[in-house]
């Protein structure tokens, strides 16, 4: 009788366990869909008013030290500095650039946090008007943003 019990018993003890071994690793399921989705929309709406500020630039009656002031609410160095140099220089010579209408990102993966520092891959849809027509772009990115002041800004990327 004593052995049906420990018998019992143990197979109760495997099978608690083995129930909370399960929930543990849905618990980082669920943490890590809530990481990807903080950083989708985070990303997100970075792109979506760094491209607002570029589209800005075609229009007449903006300076481009103010759009530069808004740059720095999203953006950090080196980027800040390569968009900087880039705005003044739209503004200064016309060039023939697309407009951009949207940015949506489509994917987030490999995402790594430092302290202050995060990269993650990105896979972004940017849709377009050129001068003949709309069309729609996916463009794969790995991108830096750094934390400054507990606000992530875009520090750089590069195209995969």
């Amino acid at each position: 009788m004593k052995k049906v019990l420990l018998s019992f018993l143990l197979l109760i003890a495997i099978l608690v366990n083995q129930e909370l071994i399960f929930a543990v690793e849905k618990t980082d399921e669920i943490y890590n869909k809530d990481k990807v989705e903080e950083t989708r929309t985070v990303v997100n709406k970075l792109l979506k008013r760094r491209s607002e500020l570029w589209n800005r630039m075609f229009s007449k009656n903006v300076k481009a030290e103010n759009i530069c002031k808004e740059l720095e609410e999203i953006v950090i160095d080196p980027l800040l500095s390569y968009d900087i140099d880039a705005f003044k220089k739209l503004k200064s010579e016309y060039t023939n650039m697309d407009k951009i209408l949207d940015v949506k990102v489509v994917e987030v993966k490999n995402i790594n946090f430092g302290k202050d520092k995060m990269t993650v891959e990105i896979k972004v849809e940017w849709f377009m008007e050129g001068m003949e027509k709309k069309y729609k772009e996916n463009i794969s990115y790995c991108m830096t943003l750094m934390k400054d002041v507990e606000k992530w800004k875009i520090s750089d990327y590069n195209i995969l």
